[in-house]
Order: structure tokens, then sequence, then C-alpha cells
């Protein structure tokens, strides 16, 4: 998750990043939720390090999440609600351990070709696909998964067609062993044949022929039960922390 962050806050045109106090903050202009927010790296982080990331956050003006992991963050909760912020949960992390070394044989999906975008012409298809799965307009797909992103030799895009028309995406993200699972989505008008599941099901065994011990995700409720039937498990909820704006 960390890993992903930093990437985007590095390839991402005006994305700005604060790593101290055991925190790590981004913010963007991108109109997706982890591109704005304020997240824990190691434990012992100060009330005093919290309020300097969320005043350095609350500075370009724009609305962002403090994220806090359940029953491992709640030490940081008082200093939170101190500074006006209440929290609600927010994602499921889900874990695959160990990592299958092959798929399962697919109830559905079975007529998704799946590829590595190495491209041009591929990259084309994944943002045409990319934005109506997740309801983003062209341009700021294109700013999110670009292509310095696809260049980092740990990042690992994924295109599934069916009938030779994109319709489903996948990201990986390789670091120390674990590959991060994202930007798993299917455009409206092909949902519910199992592509989703397709593509996590490959990332997790292309993971394991890379030596990764394991998989981690973050679920959307639409995505849980895919997850679910895949052998991933909640590991802790995510919590968004916010403030009403004035």
């Amino acid at each position: 998750m960390l890993r992903y962050i930093r990437l985007l806050g590095a390839t991402v045109d005006g994305a700005r990043v604060l790593e101290a106090g055991g925190l790590l903050a981004i913010t963007s202009d991108l109109p997706i939720s982890n591109g704005n927010q304020v997240l824990v790296t190691r434990s012992g982080v100060t009330p005093d390090a919290l309020e300097e990331a969320v005043t350095w956050m609350r500075g370009p003006g724009r609305p962002f999440r403090v994220t806090l992991r359940e029953g491992l963050d709640d030490g940081l909760h008082p200093a939170l609600a101190e500074l006006g912020y209440a929290g609600r949960p927010w994602s499921p992390a889900m874990i695959l351990a160990p990592l299958p070394a092959r798929a399962p044989d697919p109830d559905r999906g079975a007529d998704l070709a799946i590829e590595v975008v190495t491209d041009a012409p591929g990259m084309a298809d994944y943002l045409a696909a990319m934005g109506p799965a997740y309801a983003l307009e062209r341009d700021a797909v294109a700013r999110v998964a670009n292509e310095r992103l696809a260049a980092d030799p740990t990042v690992t895009l994924y295109l599934g067609r069916a009938d030779g028309e994109p319709v489903a995406t996948g990201m990986a993200i390789h670091a120390d062993g674990v590959a991060g699972v994202y930007f798993i989505g299917t455009v409206p008008e092909a949902r519910g044949r199992g592509y989703g599941e397709a593509i996590t099901a490959r990332i997790g065994v292309d993971a394991a022929a890379a030596g990764c011990h394991a998989a981690i995700l973050q679920s959307s409720p639409m995505g849980f039960g895919v997850y679910e039937r895949l052998g991933y498990r909640t590991a802790f909820t995510y919590q968004a922390w916010t403030r009403e704006r004035a």
C-alpha cells in the first residue's frame, strides 16, 4: 500500500508527498480517494506529527482522509478527535497466503483473454476500459495509469478482452515479496461474467511465479464476495477519518 502511494506521488503530475514522523501524506488533483490521504508508516506517531501532516494536507484546500488500520492505529483516535475528525469503517484489507500455483478452473470468465500491457496500443485499450470501469473521465484515467507508472519495474498492468474488446483491468505492484492488487475493474456492460475474478486470479498466480508469498488488496463492497471465493481473508479494516468542511 505504501509502495503504491509513493508511486502515485512520483508519477502523477501535480502530486506532492510528505513523509515525516511515521506518516506518509499525498495530495493531488486526482479524483480518486487514494490520491489525497494520510497513512501511518510505523508505530509511535505523536499527536504533534499528526497535526503537522494534517495541516500540510489542509494547505491545498482539497478534501482528504486520514487512513487508519482498525485495531492497529487506535492510539491516534484521541488526537484526531481533538483536531475535529471523526472515523468510520471504510474498506477491508484482505490477504491471500499462500499464493496458488495455478488459477482455479473458472465457473465464469473463461472467455476472457488476459494480457500484460507492454506497448502504446495496449495502454490505450487499458485506459479505454479503466475509464468506464471506474466512472472516470479519460484525462483523469490517463493521469492515474500513466506511462511512467507502467514503466516502473515493480508494476504490471493487466488487460482483459472479450471478443477482442477491452473490458476489464487490473494492476499488480510487487514489494518485499508481496503483490499489491489494484484497479480491478470491469466496464458496466460486461459485469457479472467473472472477468474481475479471472484477472485477480491471474495476478495471484503470476505473483507466486515471481517469488511473492502473499497478495493484498482493498475490497469494495462489489468485489468482496469475489475475493473471498478466491481465498482472500480480511486482515483488518481501514478507517477513513475526515472532518466536515466549513
